[in-house]
This record gives structure tokens, C-alpha cells and sequence, in this order.
């Protein structure tokens, strides 16, 4: 685990403890601080760090030097700026002083190596800086003296640090490479546990994510079956966590860690990388060897949930009604909100069509209800068309429930409806792919790569969002429960509204005639429902 700590020497500790002096203590020797860090803590036990102090405290008994503090970075690199080494920045401050926090003069610093301390120039001008500040400071590497004020130190210390970096590229290249292919081949470069999973086995050599996990597999199975039904991620959250079902770390389950679970290609034997999925060399996406307990269907439905939804954070998304996110998909507390629109006709003679909202009202009686109102938004929006909510509701429900029969029906003794544009699909990918390697061999100019991938790779993105947005409606139609209005109470919210939505485009409320009284029967036929167009048969 990456922490950082400093202590004073145990030996100072105790001879202040027996009423010594700090001069005392120190009997001439040059007061100096242990600096250690490893970059990779992967025993988790700290020997790494252990280990340098330890060489480091040998080093100053054979050279008259006495370790008057400690610090160290435990499992942090040097390598990368927006990494905190906090025993690093304070070691820096207290040699710059020539002073402790508490109080004790040091001057010098004992490391193992120079690249425990510094690897960028940056962290390298700080310390040079710090222990230069007077003529006194010490550098001590390995048991030897670095020299701080020769002519040639500076050069020497920016070669070191230059060849550093240069190692470091060449490692992050190495890394990227070995990531790249050990995709294309289908492996994992293995991780933290993730939850479904077994982690790594050093006896057996099972890597890690490989191996289906058989206390939590069949959990995860049915939180992929919730997922593509509709079931919100926060109800799934819920539920795993009443069972007192832990994440793969110990803690407990919220939205973001279902959602990231869920919607990860891994669980379909998918890899991303640099934000695409790894593909073959014709193209086509490489399936990894590891256990995948959804289907690539399964995964793009979650994964177009997970998008729709993003429109209530101001992404720019398209529902599958064409409209910045599907009403079925938005987080909503009424069961019609969105999907009723107003009727009324305006002065300039067209039509309101503002999106009506479900809002909280008291009643007569002193009770709380709620209506649905067109919401005025300065848009268009007229804000006069109102209707009680229960009523809307039970009403529409009935309507709802009575198509979602038939569908399930129809579903029993039809195939499922492919997806028309497969084709299409695979011959751009192709051709983007077949692009790219034509620029990497010098075949097409900067130019006409630059020129020409833009619009093929919008058209790309259009056809993959058409496929997911076909895949989850065919998907969470046959999720449905075969006696749907039986299990209608037992669903939440946003399973209830996708379902509606698999359905129901809108409903088109019209205003009661003038002189009516709003209070007066409901009337459903001022409800007009446009339906979505069902499956062929």
C-alpha cells in the first residue's frame, strides 16, 4: 500500500529518553537523514524500504555520520508528476533548514542509489538546491560521497537524471508494447482481483482475472441479468449490500462500482485499450481467454443504459427516441415523467408538445398526491396542462401492461430481429483499419489521413451507437418476465420505465375543454398514446 512516513532515529529517541543532550548523542559525528523509497511494494511487507535503511545506517557507522532522521515512500514512483512522495517534499524542506521539525541540524542525506531519490529534473534542482544552500551539505550514494560543488557536479547529476528518464521512456514503451500484444493474443496483463474473478496464485501460477471465482460468479451472473432488465444500478447496489455481498476489496457496492463492473468489455472477453477495443489485424474484435460470464449482447446493452443515461450529467447522447436521452432511461421519481406531453394548441396555432413533469401537491383532504404538469421552461413551453397523477398512471399502466402481454406473446413464436447495418459495420471498420495501416507505411499522406478519418470515424461511431441502441431494446424485451403483470409490483422504477419505454414513445395530453371542472371524473380519452412500432412477426 503506497504511504509515506518519517520518524527520528530510534537510537537519538532513546538517549534523549536517558537524559542526554542531542550533542551528546551525536559525539562529533556529521548529523545526516535515511532517505528510502521503492517504487513497487508488490510483498506488501516493506522489506524494499527496510532494506535500503538498513544499508544506509552500515554506510554512516563507517563514515562518521550519524542518521538523525527517517523517511521514506513506500510504493511510489519518482517517475511521474502527479505522483506525491510526502517524505520526499519534506526532506527537502528540513535539509534546506539544516533542521528538523523537531528541532535537530542535519545536513546531508544517505540514499542507496541517486534514483531512490530523484528521477525527474525537477525533483533533482530541489534537493541539489536544498542540500547547496550552504557549504556544509553532504549527498552520500551507496557509501560514497557525490560531489556537490565541483565543477562538473551539475553535468554529472543532469547526465544521471537525463539517462534516468531515457530508462523510464524506455520502460512505459516496453510496458505499452507488452500490453499491446499480450491483447491481440487474447491474455491479461492481470491487475487488481476484480470482483467474479480468483486473483493471482504464485504456487500454481494462475494469473489473476482469469478463473471464474465460484462463490461469485453466480452473483455476478445475476447482476448482468439485472442490469440488462433495467434495473437501476443503485437497486443493484442495494441489494448486494443488504445480502452482505462485499466488492472484490471489502467495501461496499454503490452506482459507480456496479455501473464500471457491468459495463467493462472484460465481462463479455473484451479488452480496451487507448479507449477502443483491441481488434485483430482484419479488424475484427479479439476475444480474450479468460472466463466471461455476459455475451457481447448482454455488455452493449448495459453499455447503452450506461450511455442514455449520461444525459442527465450533460453529455450529448441520443435516446432511442432520438432525443437527448430516453425518458425510459432518465432517473425519474414518477412513473410517466417525460414521456407525457402537452397537447395544448397555442396561439400561433401549433402545438405545446412540452415535456410534463410529476410534481408533489396537497390535497383537499390534507393528504399528498402528485399531478403531471407541462413544465414552462421559457422554450415554448405554455405551463397551463395539468392531470392528477395517480389517475394517469393506473390508467396508462393498464394500457402499458396489456401491450407488453402481447408482446410476450408474439416474442414466443418470433426469432430475434437482427440488426440490418452488420455489414455496413464491419466493412467501415475495415476500411478505417485498413487507412491506419496505409499511414503507418507511408502510403497516404499526413494529409488525406487526417482529411479523410475524421468522417469515417463519425460514421463509425453513429452504426456502433445504432447497434447498441437496437441491442438493448431486443435484450431488455426478451428480459421481461413471461408473466409480466404479475411481477410489475416486485420491479423498481427504472425496470418499470424501461419497460414502458420498449413500448411507448409518448402519450399526448390534451387540455380540458373551457368551463370544465378540473376536479370533475377523469377523462382518458384526452390521453392519446403513440406507441412504438412492434417487431415483425
Amino acid at each position: 500500500m503506497a504511504k509515506s512516513r518519517w520518524w527520528i532515529a530510534p537510537d537519538l529517541a532513546a538517549a534523549l529518553e536517558r537524559g542526554e543532550t542531542f550533542a551528546d548523542w551525536l559525539a562529533g559525528r556529521t548529523p545526516v537523514a535515511s532517505y528510502a523509497r521503492i517504487s513497487a511494494d508488490l510483498t506488501r511487507d516493506e522489506h524494499g524500504v527496510e532494506d535500503q535503511h538498513a544499508s544506509n545506517g552500515r554506510h554512516a557507522g563507517s563514515l562518521g555520520l550519524a542518521i538523525v532522521k527517517y523517511y521514506e515512500d513506500n510504493d511510489k514512483t519518482a517517475a511521474k508528476d502527479e505522483v506525491i512522495r510526502d517524505a520526499f517534499d519534506l526532506l527537502v524542506r528540513e535539509v534546506n533548514r539544516r533542521r528538523t521539525s523537531e528541532g535537530f541540524r542535519v545536513l546531508g542525506v544517505l540514499c542507496t542509489e541517486r534514483e531512490r531519490l530523484y528521477r525527474r529534473p525537477g525533483d533533482y534542482e530541489r534537493i541539489i538546491n536544498a542540500l547547496t544552500v550552504d557549504d556544509d551539505g553532504l549527498l552520500v550514494e551507496d557509501g560514497k560521497h557525490f560531489d556537490l560543488y565541483g565543477d562538473g557536479a551539475e553535468m554529472i547529476g543532469l547526465v544521471g537524471v537525463a539517462q534516468s528518464m531515457k530508462e523510464i521512456r524506455k520502460i512505459r514503451q516496453r510496458t505499452k508494447r507488452s500490453h499491446i500484444s499480450r491483447a491481440q493474443r487474447g491474455k491479461f496483463t492481470g491487475g487488481p482481483r476484480r470482483f467474479g474473478w480468483l486473483g493471482a496464485d504464485k504456487k500454481t501460477g494462475r494469473p489473476a482475472n482469469m478463473v471464474k471465482n465460484p462463490e461469485e460468479w453466480p452473483i455476478l451472473k445475476q447482476m448482468i441479468r439485472d442490469g440488462v432488465a433495467g434495473k437501476s444500478w443503485t437497486t443493484i447496489a442495494n441489494d448486494l449490500n443488504k445480502r452482505g455481498i462485499p466488492t472484490s476489496k471489502g467495501g461496499k457496492w454503490g452506482q459507480a462500482s456496479v455501473r464500471a463492473l457491468l459495463t467493462n468489455p472484460f465481462i463479455c472477453g473484451y479488452r480496451r485499450l487507448n479507449g477502443e477495443l483491441v481488434r485483430d489485424d482484419e479488424g475484427n474484435i479479439k476475444v480474450g481467454e479468460w472466463d466471461a460470464p455476459a455475451t457481447p449482447a448482454q455488455w452493449r446493452a448495459m453499455c447503452e443504459r450506461s450511455r442514455q443515461s449520461g444525459a442527465q450529467k450533460g453529455l450529448a447522447v441520443d435516446g432511442l427516441d432520438h432525443t437527448p436521452g430516453s425518458p425510459s432511461n432518465r432517473s425519474r421519481v414518477y412513473l410517466f415523467s417525460g414521456f407525457l406531453r402537452c397537447g395544448n394548441t397555442l396561439e400561433d396555432g401549433t402545438i405545446c408538445n412540452g415535456r410534463m413533469g410529476g410534481t408533489r401537491r396537497r390535497n383537499r383532504n390534507g393528504t399528498y398526491g402528485y399531478h403531471y404538469r407541462c413544465v414552462a421552461d421559457g422554450k415554448g413551453s405554455c405551463g397551463r396542462v395539468s392531470r392528477n397523477g395517480q389517475e394517469v398512471d393506473r390508467y396508462l399502466k393498464e394500457l402499458v401492461l396489456q401491450k407488453l402481454e402481447k408482446q410476450l406473446k408474439d416474442r414466443a413464436r418470433r426469432q430475434a430481429k437482427p440488426w440490418g447495418k452488420e455489414a455496413d459495420l464491419k466493412r467501415l471498420e475495415k476500411k478505417i483499419a485498413t487507412l491506419r495501416q496505409q499511414w503507418r507505411d507511408d502510403v497516404v499522406t499526413d494529409d488525406l489521413f487526417y482529411a479523410e478519418l475524421p468522417p469515417l470515424e463519425s460514421k463509425l461511431r453513429k452504426l456502433r451507437t445504432e447497434q447498441e441502441r437496437h441491442t438493448l431494446t431486443e435484450q431488455q424485451s426478451r428480459s421481461l418476465p413471461a408473466d409480466i403483470r404479475k411481477e410489475w409490483e416486485d420491479m423498481d422504477l427504472a425496470q418499470k420505465r424501461a419497460a414502458i419505454g420498449g413500448v411507448l414513445r409518448a402519450v399526448i395530453v390534451s387540455p380540458l375543454e373551457d368551463g370544465a371542472w378540473r376536479r370533475g371524473p377523469f377523462d382518458p380519452t384526452k390521453l392519446r398514446p403513440i406507441w412504438r412500432e412492434e417487431p415483425d412477426a
